[in-house]
């Protein structure tokens, strides 16, 4: 069948870009800001004091929104402890009231440094301690047992368990005290301390124990611990809050080339990890905050809100990333707590990426320089790197005349080649002319696994294909999530995946390699980030 084919279900609210086709979710969003970020090449320059020149830079970035495709941005600068340059560019909204400074945004998983952050202030009230067992402050399990009996708030807060995302699950809970449980049964990868696996459930974690410390909420500790005392009072928390503020960004979704609004539902979910990812706020609120880590923790008046121990712990790699070394101006990549740390052109840079439901943030700083970039956006897209890499570049290396979204229109092009290349090798190996063991009513039925819940299946009327939906709970609504439908043998393949925005009929996102004797036992299914997982059939 051809990619013309009409979907079986119905437009989902989980709608996104449609360049996410083989990810779900934000996903392949972060992974071609890393692969960008990481990998992209070109030589060292030395700095000259040229002035620059912000037009030039407004007429680029208005430039590569029309291109890229997305609705609203806004770009923040700050130099010396000073907001320089605060521009929004684009829509905010359908209506299409403009991008401002003051404009809020979903900032995603940039909020994970305002939670180490609240952690470390306990540490260094005595509070909590970096290297105390989770365990010992937490009613929380690991599969593995060196974890569970070593694993500690750095470790949580550097992704280093060993677990992988499992980021699924948030989509499908009802309460972050449903996903702690679930953790002790992540399987993880590897063992603890040795490998970078991004999770956002130690993070989760990492805030709950924060909030027991501190006698309160995670969100009434970051007002007390930073809102508060930045004067960031624009900044909310808690995601229901956004709707009712005067000036914010709505989520857009690119199908097709056509900018589609997203209901505030979209992100819900996120209200399960907060200290993950549900911050909001805007390019004149963050400039308090980038400032105040360039300060390394000092208020303008000079105030010290984080002793030396504690900040030197966020800032310090505590889990290095496998990235070749090659004559790429980024470096000695790692993850400090919280925050991504590398080289770039030679300077040591803090920095971070996040991303929700049609939101992408990108927050760099170079602290040797005083200098931070911030850049939010309210569409899904890849072009936070290209804004903020071009304007240091600028600022700092003049005489360094490269191209970063030529770069990243080849990495794209790039990562279009393979993709389709990989979707061919997949169709060249399916055996054809192949049928189930059993007929396809006996497919039909409840599965369980224990991290995701439930997965049902149910044919779908005058049809071979299944409806695939999910749950966390029997007793919650079902989810509609994809259709499912036989691809070889007794193997069966998901033609749409929603939080995926997937449709093709002629290669499956994923598959489900059933176990059938004399009757369907289950089916093992890597339906997300490569995690090998198997739902048993319900009796």
């Amino acid at each position: 069948m051809s990619d013309e084919r009409q979907p079986l279900l119905q437009a989902s609210r989980f709608v996104q870009s449609s360049n996410a086709r083989d990810r779900f979710g934000r996903f392949f969003v972060v992974s071609v800001l890393l692969a960008f970020t990481w990998f992209a090449g070109y030589w060292m320059a030395t700095r000259t004091n040229k002035a620059m020149d912000w037009t030039a830079i407004s007429s680029d970035i208005e430039q590569w929104r029309n291109e890229f495709g997305v609705a609203g941005i806004a770009v923040g600068v700050v130099r010396g402890g000073k907001l320089v340059f605060a521009k929004g560019f684009g829509a905010r909204n359908k209506d299409g009231d403009d991008v401002t400074p003051d404009t809020l945004f979903h900032i995603g998983s940039t909020s994970k440094a305002f939670t180490v952050f609240s952690v470390a202030s306990l540490v260094d009230e005595k509070k909590l301690a970096w290297k105390t067992p989770v365990t010992a402050l937490h009613p929380v399990e690991f599969m593995d047992p060196a974890t569970n009996k070593q694993a500690n708030l750095i470790d949580l807060l550097s992704h280093r368990t060993g677990i992988p995302r499992y980021d699924l699950a948030m989509w499908l809970a009802s309460s972050s005290s449903e996903m702690i449980r679930k953790i002790k049964h992540m399987l993880p990868v590897a063992q603890l301390r040795e490998e970078f696996h991004y999770n956002n459930h130690m993070f989760t974690l990492a805030g709950t124990i924060a909030a027991d410390a501190y006698g309160s909420s995670w969100d009434q500790l970051v007002q007390d611990r930073i809102l508060k005392p930045l004067q960031m009072s624009s900044t909310l928390t808690d995601p229901k809050d956004l709707q009712h503020a005067i000036d914010h960004a709505r989520a857009f979704s690119n199908v097709n080339g056509t900018l589609v609004q997203l209901p505030y539902e979209e992100n819900d979910w996120v209200n399960v990890a907060k200290p993950a990812g549900s911050i909001m706020s805007s390019v004149r609120d963050l400039s308090k905050w980038v400032a105040f880590m360039n300060r390394r923790a000092v208020l303008e008046n000079g105030t010290q809100l984080l002793s030396k121990p504690q900040f030197d712990q966020i800032i310090t790699q505590h889990m290095p990333i496998g990235v070749p070394v090659s004559d790429s101006p980024i470096q000695l990549t790692g993850y400090g707590l919280g925050w991504m740390i590398d080289s770039y052109r030679g300077k040591p840079r803090v920095w971070h990426n996040g991303g929700l439901i049609g939101y992408i943030t990108q927050i760099d700083t170079i602290p040797s320089e005083d200098l931070a970039v911030i850049v939010l956006t309210n569409t899904a897209n890849v072009i936070g790197p290209v804004i903020s890499q071009t304007i240091v570049d600028r600022l700092l290396f003049p005489a360094v005349k490269f191209d970063w979204a030529q770069n990243l229109r080849n990495t794209l092009e790039s990562a279009r080649l393979k993709a389709k290349e990989a979707h061919k090798e997949i169709i060249e190996k399916r055996q054809n002319n192949t049928k189930p063991s059993l007929g396809f009513e006996k497919f039909e039925g409840v599965y369980t696994e224990a991290v995701l819940g439930y997965l049902k299946l149910s044919l779908m009327k005058d049809t071979r294909y299944f409806s695939m939906e999910m749950t966390n709970d029997l007793k919650n609504k079902w989810t509609p999530m994809g259709v499912v439908g036989h691809w070889e043998n007794d193997v069966f393949g998901i033609f749409e995946m929603r939080v995926a925005n997937y449709n093709d009929y002629d290669a499956p996102y994923k598959k489900l390699e059933f176990r059938v004797k004399d009757e369907v036992l289950g089916f093992n299914a890597e339906i997300e980030d490569n995690i090998p997982l198997y739902f048993k059939r319900m009796q």
